[in-house]
């Protein structure tokens, strides 16, 4: 109630000398960013695509090393798999000196960043803003989790020294992702931006999704239509609940992990829910939108992943299940994204006012802080 107060109040006092129907989509991606202050995630030239990357929330960076070092760096690429299997297009080793492996990326965003990577042999080391990091490891590839690390925006050196032989798949960084902050369709750049779509990125950038009401539509997949099914099984066993519809996927005592293709119906804003049971974390991912990990608890538990705006699309559902968990349904609960609702959540009273009265930087330095 604080933020939506502070939005009608900036909403009135600011200029209206540059009404928002005078704005392009890409006007507005630009006062975004430079509202919440993300200008060093984008890089010296920008073009409209780094703009989306950056609205889009995603921190996720994984650098596939065989295509990520310098040219310069004395490592040999490698492609079977006598080690297991790799991700990319190959593998980095080294030879019977230690050698050195140089990373350079642009990271999107700010944050504190787990860091993990795929490696083979131990004594693996990865100097990264200041630390250190040692790896784990055995004669064959594995995924090892070694800490976080707080990083800034903007252009990053990875430095891993690898021991005689040793060998690298992929480094990854991860962090919770931002809401994603985009129109129903997707950004269009050269376009006039839309009285509902100012409305709607306003509503994403105050994270007031969930306060938006309910429509009629919402969209159940059963987890019995599963796919790349592992260490897994069906069940009709009722004394941890009643499943939705007569069965569930269950683990065993090892862990399991579960693939089902998703059709989001429409482009929507929807809050998204997975039934299951399990008192250790389950990893949840859904492609280009969200990773979650969520404790049922011994029972059959519906639990909320969070709300999103969502295209229409074929998405790919993945579920890491920890030994002897489940999972019973996935939900989809649309929202109402009207205009009306739109505008009466931000305090407006009416889709000329929010025409009229422009959200500008003012308004993004002032609230970015609170809900970033």
């Amino acid at each position: 109630m604080i933020l939506r107060g502070l939005l009608i109040l900036i909403l009135w006092f600011l200029p209206s000398a540059v009404a928002a129907a005078d704005l392009t989509e890409r006007q507005w991606m630009e006062q975004l960013v430079s509202g919440l202050g993300w200008e060093y995630g984008l890089p010296d030239q920008p073009q409209d695509e780094d703009y989306i990357r950056l609205l889009s929330g995603e921190r996720l960076v994984r650098l596939e090393v065989e295509t990520s070092h310098r040219n310069t760096d004395r490592v040999a690429v490698k492609h079977y798999t006598n080690y297991g299997e790799y991700s990319g297009s190959g593998w980095v080793s080294g030879f019977r000196q230690p050698s050195e492996i140089h990373l350079d990326f642009l990271l999107l965003h700010s944050s504190r960043y787990e860091l993990e990577i795929v490696s083979r042999l131990p004594g693996i080391k990865i100097a990264l803003a200041g630390k250190e990091f040692i790896a784990p490891g055995g004669d064959t590839f594995a995924r090892h989790e070694l800490g976080a690390v707080d990083l800034p925006a903007g252009q990053t050196e990875i430095v891993i020294t690898l021991p005689p032989n040793a060998a690298i798949d992929y480094l990854q960084l991860q962090a919770p992702a931002f809401a994603r902050i985009a129109p129903l369709a997707g950004w269009h750049p050269d376009q006039p931006i839309k009285a509902a779509d100012l409305a709607l990125t306003g509503v994403q950038l105050l994270d007031l999704l969930s306060l938006l009401p309910p429509a009629k539509d919402s969209f159940k997949l059963e987890m019995e239509s599963a796919r790349n099914i592992s260490a897994v099984r069906l069940s009709s066993a009722a004394h941890l609940g009643v499943p939705s519809n007569a069965a569930w996927l269950r683990s065993g005592k090892l862990p399991a992990r579960v693939e089902v293709p998703v059709s989001v119906p429409k482009a929507a804003c929807y809050q998204v829910l997975l039934r299951g049971s399990g008192t250790e974390p389950t990893q949840v991912k859904l492609e280009g939108s969200f990773f979650k990990e969520i404790r049922f608890g011994n029972a059959l538990t519906t639990s909320s992943l969070g709300s999103y705006c969502l295209p229409q699309q074929k998405l790919n559902l993945e579920i890491q299940l920890p030994a002897w968990a489940g999972v019973d349904l996935f939900e989809m609960r649309q929202y109402d994204t009207s205009t009306t609702s739109l505008t009466r959540l931000l305090g407006l009273s009416s889709e000329q006012q929010l025409l009229d009265k422009q959200v500008v930087n003012e308004l993004l330095e002032l609230v970015s802080g609170m809900i970033r």
